[in-house]
């Protein structure tokens, strides 16, 4: 009898361990196209997040790195608009970036500071004023986050892809507009590039164009589609094909019909939080960009 019961169990484990092999092997094969996925090794995913009158954006590197570059208002719900874009498995952000020191760019980090766990908080060393600006400091403290001063010509890289800061010079992160003061990064990835411009106006505009004359795939337009924003020369010189201006309710009249009309000068294909949430822009290590929208 304990005879037959070997040949038994001999018999359809014979049967059973390539099954369970196979199994396994496929196992793997699916978790590796899971984590491929939510990380993008071959990719880089740029989200432009629906958080009202602010600015916020998400950036995924290559490999799964996270940059968040300013935080929204203070009723932005910028973790609300960062829950769809993230695992719930994912608490670290890597890099924070501060453009500059203003209400509607910054309030939103303290939420992010103290639900996150921050690699880095990367900004100009502009210091701001007001009590979200006082909070923020005070949060980086608390949560014992270390601070990087960025200027012109440093960069930030991750896999394949990169995020250089074309402002500002020493000169600029003086100037009495603290809009002027604004972080600039330009983010590249195989043949595509983004920029990312904070709230600059005309005297940074001017500078960066005669600096940096190239073309831009992607252009977060400054200032939220302001008057003082997008001087022919800058739109002229980056020629964006995809544009997009975050903004939300708002009594100043943005985007203004003279930043629109002159981005449809040069056919830019342009987006707005506004009218179409959160836009995300997934690009793939052939140079195309994938559009999804909230």
């Amino acid at each position: 009898m304990t005879e037959k019961l070997f040949d038994w169990l001999n018999f359809h484990l014979a049967r059973l361990v390539p099954l369970v092999t196979a199994l396994v092997i496929l196992d793997c094969m699916l978790w590796f196209w899971v984590i491929a996925d939510v990380h993008g090794v071959h990719a880089m995913s740029l989200s432009f997040l629906n958080v009202g009158q602010g600015d916020a954006e998400l950036i995924t590197f290559p490999g799964g790195k996270t940059m968040l570059i300013d935080g929204g208002p203070a009723d932005g719900d910028i973790l609300g608009a960062l829950a769809p874009l993230l695992p719930p498995t994912h608490r670290t952000i890597d890099v924070v970036a501060l453009t500059h020191a203003q209400a509607d760019h910054l309030s939103g980090l303290i939420d992010v500071i103290t639900h996150y766990r921050v690699g880095i908080f990367v900004w100009t060393g502009r210091a701001g004023s007001g009590a979200a600006y006082n909070a923020l400091m005070k949060a980086l403290k608390d949560n014992h986050v270390k601070m990087l001063t960025l200027r012109e010509g440093d960069a930030i890289r991750s896999g394949a892809g990169v995020a250089q800061v074309l402002s500002p010079n020493a000169q600029l992160a003086q100037s009495k507009d603290l809009n002027d003061t604004s972080l600039v990064l330009k983010i590249s990835f195989a043949s595509t590039t983004a920029l990312f411009t904070g709230d600059v106006a005309k005297g940074a505009e001017r500078q960066l164009a005669q600096e940096f004359p190239a073309h831009v795939d992607i252009l977060k337009v400054p200032h939220h589609g302001s008057r003082t924003a997008l001087i022919d020369e800058f739109v002229h010189t980056l020629s964006p094909v995809l544009s997009v201006i975050e903004v939300g309710k708002n009594s100043y009249g943005h985007p203004t019909s003279e930043a629109l009309a002159s981005l449809a000068s040069v056919g830019s294909r342009v987006f707005r939080t506004d009218k179409d949430g959160t836009v995300t822009m997934r690009i793939t290590n052939d140079g195309l960009v994938h559009l999804a929208r909230e």
